[in-house]
């Protein structure tokens, strides 16, 4: 991967080149299979695949047991008998076909059995039609109005009266899903730094009085050295003489064990999902 005509090569990765890794790994997985041969090397067995030791195998089985146990119990979607768009909840009509893929897709190699390649034509209506190409909008009096269900969203929290009310009006067909919070990628990714724009400058003299203050540790790990033999309150002094003794240092790490997913496994897996597209 890191080599010249890999996926990091370059600034950028172009489809003809992913196209061209995507349809080689079937081929290259023979070739992996003689090499582990040869090396007397496990996929199972190499340290960097510890995932798919037995253990970690059981305990994610187990985990997407409970997943589906607790979806079971806790819909997060409506049941309804028609096709409809996860992302904006938009319900197919008669021309979207997607569902009979597979159907459409026999029919078609039928019709061109026994017939000379060079003649071999698909007419526009026998083609799959996706939900994507539906018109996002809806009919009112012959005339077509679009559909915006993020716009619709943030009226009815401005609108709603109560908790209650708002629980009443997700009700509504073009309404189920909070698109603040979600986008066709899954949960939307927060930005810090819009925060501190809510923050207000000020000019003068501040004077905090009796005051606590909470330090990121984490931070303080590129700034306050950690001499070798120190006791652990013996740093946390060191921390509190930079500021103040009345001062709390909050040291949030992760945990080394991959296994328990942190939100920041979760950042690093949606930062890695990127460099790929």
């Amino acid at each position: 991967m890191k080599c010249l005509g890999g996926l990091a090569y370059g600034r950028g990765v172009k489809e003809s080149v992913l196209s061209k890794w995507t349809l080689g790994i079937v081929f290259l997985h023979n070739i992996c299979d003689e090499i582990e041969k040869f090396c007397n090397v496990a996929f199972s067995s190499s340290e960097q695949h510890v995932e798919m030791r037995s253990p970690w195998v059981n305990r994610d089985n187990d985990d997407v047991k409970k997943l589906m146990d607790w979806l079971c119990k806790h819909p997060p979607f409506p049941e309804v008998k028609d096709i409809m768009l996860i992302s904006n909840g938009v319900i197919r009509d008669e021309k979207i076909n997607c569902h009979m893929s597979q159907e459409i897709g026999c029919i078609g190699i039928y019709k061109i059995i026994d017939s000379d390649f060079y003649g071999v034509k698909f007419k526009q209506n026998d083609r799959i039609k996706s939900l994507g190409v539906m018109n996002k909008g809806i009919r009112i009096e012959g005339d077509i109005v679009p559909i915006n269900p993020l716009l619709i969203f943030q009226r009815m929290c401005i609108a709603k009266e109560s908790e209650k009310e708002l629980e009443k009006l997700f009700t509504y067909e073009l309404a189920p899903f909070p698109l603040s919070l979600f986008n066709d990628d899954g949960m939307r990714k927060c930005v810090k730094s819009s925060m501190y724009k809510a923050f207000e400058q000020h000019s003068g003299d501040i004077h905090f009085g009796d005051t606590m203050y909470v330090i990121d540790g984490g931070h303080l790990l590129h700034r306050v050295l950690w001499h070798r033999g120190e006791s652990f309150s013996s740093i946390c002094n060191n921390y509190r003489s930079k500021y103040t003794p009345n001062s709390i240092i909050v040291f949030d790490g992760y945990p080394e064990d991959v296994a328990d997913r942190s939100t920041k496994y979760a950042e690093r897996s949606r930062r890695s999902r990127k460099m790929l597209q």
